[in-house]
């Protein structure tokens, strides 16, 4: 039976429309709040909700798309985050590309370029930013042997 786990499809979100009632109209009893001797029942000051959306997702992880290199479970999140909203409130918000963008292709001269200049670069300019210092040092150095 192991071997049936994990496979065929599995609900990740379900999504809920309409008027729900409240659980606290009748009074709910709460352990530990006491008023004047005698338990307090919290209750509701409305019976139903407004017209209301709500949705719930079996793991919040599903928006970090660790596990693939495609951007749908981002995309599957803004539609989420739109419907909830409402359609009334986005037309004024333009919409992004969220496809992923690659970088241009460059010929083979300016790759080898970019290749050797991030290899050698860095350690030359901590070498120059050493012997700047080492310069600053000596001079001041120099007029501290002046001074005494």
């Amino acid at each position: 039976m192991i071997s049936e786990v994990g496979q065929g499809q599995f609900v990740l979100a379900a999504s809920f429309e309409g008027n729900f009632k409240s659980l606290f109209v009748k009074g709910v009893q709460r352990e530990g709040i006491v008023q004047r001797g005698q338990p307090k029942l919290l209750q509701s000051p409305v019976a139903k909700s407004e017209q209301t959306r709500v949705i719930v997702v079996g793991d919040g992880d599903f928006i970090l798309d660790r596990f693939s290199a495609g951007t749908q479970n981002v995309e599957f999140a803004t539609l989420l985050v739109e419907w909830l909203v409402g359609e009334s409130i986005l037309p004024p918000i333009q919409k992004r590309d969220v496809t992923p963008r690659q970088l241009p292709t460059l010929n083979e001269s300016t790759r080898s370029f970019v290749k050797y200049f991030n290899f050698i670069a860095p350690p030359i300019f901590v070498v120059i930013a050493g012997v700047f210092r080492m310069m600053l040092k000596s001079v001041r150095r120099r007029k501290h042997q002046n001074i005494f």
